[in-house]
């Protein structure tokens, strides 16, 4: 049985901050065995303690606190443990913020590199040419914590990369509110009404990409995502160069979105 480590700035529950985060974490909740994953709180589109208390709550709310939600060293360096089973598979990491944990993990030898199978990064981008992130391309997840990011990029681990140009396609729009169960439309409608309000304020529009989601779903469908292998160069900057060589990568070049919604909605809807 392959198992995940989710690493979440989840902001559903602190009034502010990006919600899309909180659509991955329900669906690897609702998807994977208590046993499979554990998820840890990270800073960034929410505080530390508010990722904590919102993927405590989503945890307890929707699915009657079955899965384990910690920021304790020692749970997850047990969980890591117990993943190296005998058929061998190692822990995957499912890095919906900053890569803050994973470096600290590292560092403070409550993990190994040689513990981990594969990151998934959420982030940079394969289509521009823009060199001044965090402003172009927005590069939020990586400038925000650019000296993690670079532990992470000079590891042997290999890295699974969705750029936010190719999964941006995956929105979350007004009509989707109805789609939702009435216990989860209870939890989410508040918050994904504040994000509107905001997208609509900020950028003239009520829809939002729900980033993070697309990678959750790679984590219990693959076969609706389509990679390819590349290299990618890091400057100083945090802006990550793809086709130049510096370390290999596998970059999501395509994915079946109408199924990605339907794996989701399949939990979910009315």
């Amino acid at each position: 049985m392959q198992k995940w480590w989710v690493d979440t700035d989840n902001a559903l529950g602190s009034g502010k901050g990006d919600i899309d985060d909180a659509f991955a974490v329900a669906h690897m909740m609702s998807r994977l065995d208590p046993t499979s994953v554990m998820f840890t709180p990270t800073c960034g589109n929410a505080s530390l303690a508010h990722a904590l208390t919102n993927t405590t709550k989503l945890n307890q709310r929707l699915f009657q606190n079955r899965h384990c939600v910690s920021d304790s060293p020692d749970q997850l360096r047990d969980f890591a443990k117990l993943s190296h089973a005998p058929d061998g598979k190692r822990i995957k990491v499912l890095a919906l913020g900053p890569l803050t944990n994973i470096a600290q993990a590292w560092e403070r030898r409550t993990l190994s590199e040689s513990d981990i199978e594969e990151i998934s990064v959420i982030g940079l981008n394969s289509a521009t040419t823009g060199r001044w992130p965090p402003f172009f391309p927005m590069e939020f997840n990586i400038t925000q914590d650019l000296a993690s990011f670079r532990r992470v990029w000079e590891s042997p681990v290999p890295l699974r990369i969705f750029p936010l140009n190719t999964i941006k396609s995956l929105r979350f729009a007004p009509k989707d509110l109805h789609r939702m169960s009435p216990q989860m439309s209870k939890i989410f409608s508040p918050e994904v009404r504040r994000w509107m309000r905001r997208c609509t304020l900020l950028k003239g529009r009520r829809w939002f990409p729900v980033w993070d989601l697309c990678a959750a779903v790679y984590a219990t469908h693959p076969h609706f995502f389509t990679f390819v292998k590349s290299f990618g160069k890091l400057h100083a900057n945090g802006f990550v160069k793809f086709g130049d060589v510096d370390r290999p990568v596998l970059l999501l070049e395509s994915f079946d979105e109408k199924a990605v919604w339907q794996a989701f909605w399949e939990r979910f809807t009315t």
